[in-house]
């Protein structure tokens, strides 16, 4: 289990949306502070308690954080979710699905 940043705007899947050391996967959390999009099929977070957040989406202050999930893909997030003043978009036939948590906007 790992904390992943995005640093660059870019694919999920790609290392260097997250500095290099990504993808993150399950099991992970992810803080983006960027526009990114869900180009594949994703499982990220750890279920637990309520209230773990394992996605952190961030357009506060110099942020630009997005989520793009992309059309027939499935993103699950296994945790909670959070939205700073941030858009997640669901593109036609996407699927964001949650895991043991719920999501928040702040």
């Amino acid at each position: 289990m790992a904390a992943y940043t995005a640093s660059v705007t870019g694919a999920w899947s790609d290392t260097a949306t997250w500095g290099g050391s990504g993808p993150p996967g399950n099991g992970d959390s992810v803080t983006i502070n960027v526009p990114v999009s869900v180009t594949g099929n994703t499982e990220v977070g750890t279920s637990g308690a309520a209230g773990t957040i394992d996605v952190i989406v961030d357009a506060t202050g110099a942020n630009t954080g997005s989520l793009t999930v992309n059309a027939g893909i499935q993103l699950r997030v296994n945790g909670d979710t959070q939205l700073k003043n941030a858009v997640m978009t669901l593109a036609a036939g996407s699927n964001y699905q949650f895991g043991n948590g719920g999501s928040s906007q702040a």
